[in-house]
């Protein structure tokens, strides 16, 4: 190839020189192709570990969330369980009170029977015996025993236990006329019924002189026949 200058002289143009000027002027364009390259792939790979990253919180979320429902179910069964022993505990103990009552309250039966029975209360050793007697019964209020007061009461059937109906017009049908055996309570709750009799209507004397007897009218027809 040849070159024209202002001279109208013609020159000889070098074939290297033109390929290194094309490769001068190549050379910025593939580098600016494989920056833009580079710049996607990192574009890419970012937004793949961004997702990823999305991903991972929102697996740690729900498991954090069935976590956080797991632990509260447990403790939750945790406190039941709790309340559910300490309410048994607390039902055997209560059970072992009432038996313990239970059989002191025969002895103090025995106790008052033989006091009692007793005629001279003025008696220094009755008198002994008979503070005995209250010291047992402030020890059993202590433990929240009180006897149930049943005579001249009307009739409960959850507290009283009816052992004899009392035919008697001088107490309102259905009181509690005579105590057998004394009954109490613990912590308010029945431990022992009081054995009582009831009274029941007497029945009416005038009701007798207007209905005699069948044995009455007979002896009366047989008077007549003599």
């Amino acid at each position: 190839m040849t070159e024209v200058n202002e001279n109208s002289e013609v020159k000889a143009i070098d074939p290297d020189q033109i390929t290194e000027a094309t490769n001068i002027e190549i050379q910025p364009v593939l580098k600016s192709e494989t920056t833009d390259l580079d710049e996607l792939e990192a574009q890419k790979r970012e937004n793949e570990e961004e997702d990823e990253k999305d991903i991972r919180i929102k697996n740690l979320s729900e498991g954090n969330k069935k976590m956080s429902s797991e632990l509260l179910r447990a403790r939750a069964d945790y406190e039941n369980l709790k309340r559910r022993s300490t309410r048994e505990r607390f039902e055997e103990i209560k059970r072992a009170k009432k038996n313990l009552f239970l059989n002191f309250l025969e002895i103090l039966d025995n106790f008052e029977r033989a006091l009692d029975a007793v005629e001279n209360h003025d008696d220094s050793f009755v008198q002994g015996i008979e503070m005995i007697h209250k010291q047992f019964l402030d020890v059993l209020s202590q433990g929240s025993v009180y006897e149930i007061k049943a005579e001249g009461t009307e009739f409960n059937p959850h507290m009283h236990e009816a052992m004899v109906q009392f035919p008697t017009n001088d107490y309102p049908e259905n009181t509690v006329v005579q105590v057998f055996q004394k009954g109490y309570s613990f912590n308010g709750e029945l431990l022992r019924p009081s054995q009582v009799s009831v009274a029941t209507p007497a029945p009416s004397s005038s009701n007798d002189e207007k209905n005699p007897s069948v044995s009455e009218k007979d002896s009366s027809s047989q008077e007549d026949q003599a």
